[in-house]
């Protein structure tokens, strides 16, 4: 039989046998989960292309299942390059007398990306050692401005349209309310968007996954996930106020009940 150049005639030890068993199983198991990631991804697709429109819950539910898969098929994705680069180290490292095993791969990073983060830190830091903290003056005291009981009118950003008195005063609310996860949050915000309005506005507008992965900077599947979190949001105030007009009691949310139903 002839040999290899690069065999060595030495055989490895148990421990790096035992760790390349592993990881070979590892990867084995993995490889059939994203064969099933796959498999969801292409069905929440099919389901998206059979939905009415945008405002469909189905076309939201497809989003948010489409959304999850593709974030199940990079981790399993990550984890596959994982076991496969601990396999080629034991192979071309194994007469080494320090090396290392692993056996579980170490937890990710914040995966938030660090130009954001600091919005995510609500500390003040301390001032320099041996530096006395400047004193901010106060500013004079406003006067009061009356409004109306309810909601305290939203300060809108650029992206944000003005709304008309009676008109979906619900999506004033502000982009926290929505649910998604803290990072498009901040990059929502980041775009322009204070409240969820400029955003239904995107929502309605012609080739919506476009214009928000566009505005946002966002990919396709962020951008169908923040769809899918304002149409539940809509959906959420829908109920409530289908709940009140069948006098079933309930909260009217914002200022809806004074002014009027507006859309949805």
């Amino acid at each position: 039989m002839k040999k290899s150049k690069y065999a060595q005639g030495t055989s490895f030890i148990v421990e790096v046998c035992d760790a390349i068993r592993h990881h070979t199983g590892m990867r084995k198991a993995l490889e059939s989960q994203r064969e099933n990631a796959f498999g969801d991804r292409d069905a929440a697709l099919s389901d998206k292309r059979e939905a009415r429109g945008v405002h469909d819950a189905d076309f939201a539910k497809a989003c948010q299942r489409h959304s999850d898969a593709v974030e199940k098929i990079k981790s399993l994705e990550a984890q596959i390059k994982w076991h496969q680069s601990q396999l080629d180290d034991l192979v071309e490292n194994a007469d080494e007398p320090k090396l290392e095993i692993l056996y579980e791969m170490p937890a990710e990073p914040d995966r938030v990306p660090a130009s954001h983060r600091h919005q995510l830190t609500l500390a003040t830091p301390p001032a320099p050692p041996h530096e006395p903290k400047a004193r901010t003056p106060e500013p004079p005291a406003a006067k009061p401005e009356r409004r109306p009981v309810g909601r305290p009118k939203a300060e809108l950003r650029p992206q944000d349209p003005a709304l008309p008195p009676g008109e979906d005063q619900h999506l004033a609310s502000p982009i926290v309310e929505l649910e998604l996860r803290d990072q498009l949050k901040v990059l929502c915000i980041d775009a322009g968007f204070s409240s969820i309005a400029g955003l239904a506005r995107l929502v309605d507008g012609p080739d919506a996954m476009a214009a928000i992965s566009e505005k946002v900077n966002v990919s396709t599947t962020d951008a169908g996930t923040i769809i899918a979190a304002v149409a539940a949001f809509r959906a959420k105030r829908r109920d409530a106020m289908r709940k009140v007009e069948a006098g079933g009691g309930g909260h009217v949310p914002d200022d809806r009940a004074k002014h009027g139903k507006g859309g949805y």
